[in-house]
């Protein structure tokens, strides 16, 4: 699994098992409705993940990419606040 990139669903259900991924997708919508203002504040969590998947989309495909390394895709600050304000919300 060294080599593998795990996405959407299979990466959140094999953090927290099964329908994980679909908990996750309504816990999001209900707090995004009120948070959206507060999320759209977020501009640098924004724009950098917008940046790196721009980067990968549109380049070429090769015979062998390089991923996205942990300094280029570390939004820990900004996930943090994200999810306290989602954890305030539903609390």
């Amino acid at each position: 699994m060294e080599e593998e990139v795990l996405v959407g669903v299979e990466f959140w259900d094999l953090l927290g098992g099964k329908n994980t991924y679909d908990d996750l997708l309504k816990v999001f919508e209900e707090a995004g409705l009120e948070l959206y203002d507060e999320i759209d504040k977020m501009e640098n969590l924004n724009n950098s993940s917008r940046k790196i998947s721009d980067s990968h989309l549109h380049t070429q495909i090769r015979k062998k990419e390089v991923l996205p390394n942990s300094n280029q895709v570390d939004f820990t600050n900004d996930l943090d606040v994200l999810l306290a304000e989602i954890y305030r919300v539903l609390k």
